[in-house]
């Protein structure tokens, strides 16, 4: 029987995800060289499900994740490597918590205690397109886009 089509897509964009990954340098310096998480995401769940996302920052280190319907909305704090939330929509929501794999890409790795009527979410990934990065400031040279993630084919000398 074949795949569906939902994890055909789910494994081509993780494909897509890990060869345009920038990981994370310096451990030593917490925060300091960290990508800048404010903008639009894509939110993949386990079941198949997609939901268009924002990251809106609220000051240092800190994001709110939206829209409002989501289990997974609220205030995060940027920790290391880690979006962890600190204040969720309803007080059982406590402990979902996100890791960085590269500027383009978050997996679920903290989730509330389970309980059957909210399920599992451990895994949901959240994804932005390199063309979703934030503008570069007046005067900035923009960021190259990775190879990988170029339309164009590649120049032959």
């Amino acid at each position: 029987m074949p795949a569906p089509r939902w994890r055909l897509v789910f494994c081509a964009f993780l494909a897509t995800a890990a060869a345009a990954a920038t990981f994370l340098p310096d451990e030593s310096a917490p925060n300091a060289n960290l990508p800048d998480l404010a903008g639009r995401w894509q939110m993949f769940l386990p079941a198949g499900f997609e939901k268009a996302v924002t990251l809106t920052p609220l000051g240092k280190n800190r994001f709110r994740l939206g829209p409002e319907n989501l289990n997974s909305s609220g205030v995060y704090e940027l920790r290391d490597d880690r979006l962890v939330i600190v204040e969720p929509k309803e007080p059982y929501f406590v402990g979902y918590e996100w890791t960085l794999r590269s500027r383009y890409l978050l997996t679920l790795t903290g989730e509330p205690e389970r309980n059957d009527a909210h399920g599992s979410y451990l895994g949901a990934v959240l994804f932005r397109h390199v063309d979703a990065l934030p503008l570069p400031g007046p005067g900035a040279e923009p960021e190259a886009v990775p190879s990988e993630l170029s339309s164009e084919p590649p120049l032959n000398d």
